[in-house]
């Protein structure tokens, strides 16, 4: 890729100069638009759960750490919410005055775990994997690996599903089918999933 600039010409690999989340896209066909401009590159060249498996062969105690060490960055600024296109509560939960969560420093340690894990369990089913939230963090926190985890669990779960791959079809979290995994399913692989960690320990 050749990039012209007021300093000169410079020429560098396109994967280079790709964002992360080019690396992993999952579909390059636009499905809602009102004009397409060029034409769309086959760009994926990378695992997209690779990051997320490898904080799951953590041990509890460091992903906890791990988790700890990169929201303790959080300033607040609601950019990650803002930009989110999966995010579209009319009033947002951390805008009422009915609760402290309006707040904008965090009092210690719990609310600024709360904040995210409140937020990517509201879009779970429906983020479409953007990496947006990461790319627009100030403090560079890696956001998407929340949404991605949840991607993983989804997928695993509920059988493949892409958010926003098509207008019609409704996410897994929103619709029922005699197929969906039982509550009692879900509850033991989290406990399978935990004793397994424990032996690796």
């Amino acid at each position: 890729m050749t990039v012209q600039t007021m300093y000169g010409e410079k020429t560098v690999a396109y994967k280079d100069a790709m964002l992360d989340r080019c690396h992993v896209c999952k579909g390059k066909e636009h499905k809602i638009y009102d004009e397409i401009i060029g034409e769309s590159k086959e760009t994926k060249d990378a695992d997209r759960f690779a990051e997320v498996e490898k904080i799951e062969a953590m041990s509890p105690e460091e992903r906890f750490a791990f988790f700890q060490k990169e929201l303790s960055k959080c300033i607040r600024c609601n950019a990650c919410r803002n930009v989110c296109p999966a995010c579209s509560c009319r009033k947002c939960v951390f805008d009422s005055t009915k609760f402290d969560s309006a707040q904008k420093a965090n009092v210690d340690s719990f609310e600024e775990k709360m904040f995210h894990i409140i937020r990517a369990f509201h879009v779970a089913g429906r983020c479409t994997d953007c990496g947006e939230c990461s790319r627009v963090c100030p403090q560079g926190i890696p956001l998407h690996l929340f949404n991605r985890k949840f991607i993983k669990d989804i997928d695993q779960l509920y059988g493949e599903y892409q958010a926003g791959e098509d207008a019609e079809s409704r996410g897994p979290l929103t619709n029922f089918t005699f197929d969906d995994v039982e509550p009692s399913i879900v509850a033991r692989k989290g406990i399978m999933y935990v004793s397994r960690l424990k032996k690796k320990i």
